[in-house]
């Protein structure tokens, strides 16, 4: 039989075609919430409307993964970088000091569904008369005082697939009411996003018991020869780095900054109960939370996890995350492993703060594991640990 593989996203499940939630959902049933491809896609098009307000620089963190750097250049914005101080939140001082353009906005990360300390920071948009835009891309259906993350800046942009189970989708909601609404997605239906949909269902059913998961596995064995060519092996290699992360995308002349959610996608956005998704994923990071609490190979990178924080995964510290991920995945855990490539742009700044790039990666703690398979990871990551000291 086929082993469980613990990866760092939900797949999709079939049975989500036929589901009805009757939900009003916080984020996608807002006024001006805006559907396209990809979270950098949304990126790019609230950079298009930042421009029309005037604004032609942006400030962004030193800690980010590439692509929304390069959706923000394709856009025409001027990028400038801020550091982070220890605990991975806005070097507040620095920005005091150092901002000075007056029409400015500055992109803040929520990083792995983490609030930054948005009071704080807005009070110093208001003083330096910045915009203020969130990156969600980890935090869909986070909180922070009973109120979601990204309805608090004038924009925020969100990469649904991370949250969500679905091929593609971003979104970019637009809260300040004197910034026009973008163009919107063209039509997607690209026959590459079939092949994922399908893939992804199948990669669902081969992580349940009984008999469907062997037929599944089988599957996937014909579909990776047919379709995949050896890409499963590359998958394999590096599915924990977020595949538009890598060096050669940057030589890439176009990108998805056009194209809309996939069609079919639409169909199973919906469905998803978001309480739900956050409570899931709630009681995931805490199993994980008490379990790893006495091992002190795996350190937890917050001190606690906030009331309404929906974790996108279990962050934790290690000394090198490519090795790392390399031993868990032997173990099959896949984990998320977020701005492991700087945007070039950022290496030829001058600055050198690079210290979160190979120090951190995140266990999975999504709304389809259960305990037990969070009780399974554990013990596996355990024997990545023991094969390691070896």
């Amino acid at each position: 039989m086929a082993r469980t593989r613990f990866r760092a996203f939900p797949a999709i499940d079939p049975a989500t075609f036929f589901r009805r939630v009757d939900e009003e959902n916080p984020i996608l049933d807002a006024k001006r919430f805006h559907l396209y491809a990809s979270g950098r896609a949304a990126l790019f098009h609230g950079a298009l409307c930042l421009k029309q307000q005037g604004i032609r620089l942006i400030y962004a963190p030193v800690y980010h993964c590439g692509v929304e750097i390069e959706a923000l250049l394709r856009a025409g914005l001027a990028v400038r970088f801020y550091p982070l101080d220890d605990k991975r939140n806005c070097d507040l001082p620095w920005l005091i000091k150092n901002v000075d353009a007056k029409k400015a906005a500055l992109l803040i990360v929520h990083y792995f569904g983490f609030p930054q300390p948005l009071e704080a920071i807005m009070a110093l948009c208001r003083e330096k008369g910045m915009l203020l835009v969130e990156d969600c891309a980890h935090a869909l259906y986070s909180s922070w005082q009973n109120q979601m993350l990204g309805t608090f800046g004038d924009m925020a942009i969100f990469s649904l697939q991370k949250t969500v189970p679905l091929p593609n989708g971003g979104g970019l909601l637009i809260n300040n009411g004197s910034i026009g609404n973008p163009l919107p997605g063209k039509p997607c239906t690209d026959g590459v996003l079939w092949k994922i949909l399908v893939r992804s269902m199948l990669d669902f059913q081969a992580n349940k018991d009984g008999a469907g998961a062997g037929m599944a596995n089988a599957v996937i064995a014909l579909y990776s020869r047919l379709f995949e060519d050896g890409a499963e092996q590359r998958r394999e290699n590096h599915c924990a780095v977020e595949e538009d992360e890598a060096p050669g995308y940057y030589d890439v002349a176009h990108q998805d900054y056009e194209k809309g959610l996939f069609s079919l996608a639409r169909k199973i956005l919906r469905p998803a109960p978001h309480q739900g998704i956050v409570r899931s994923r709630r009681e995931n990071y805490r199993c994980l939370e008490r379990a790893f609490s006495s091992f002190p190979t795996f350190a937890k990178l917050f001190d606690s996890l906030p009331t309404g924080c929906c974790p996108l995964c279990f962050p934790i510290r290690v000394d090198d995350n490519d090795r790392w991920t390399a031993r868990l995945q032997a173990q099959g855990i896949f984990p998320f492993v977020f701005g492991r490539f700087a945007h070039p742009l950022f290496k030829g700044s001058g600055q050198h703060d690079v210290r979160w790039q190979k120090s951190i990666i995140g266990l999975p703690v999504h709304q389809h594991l259960s305990m037990a398979d969070c009780n399974t990871m554990v013990r596996l990551a355990v024997n990545a640990s023991t094969a390691f000291s070896r």
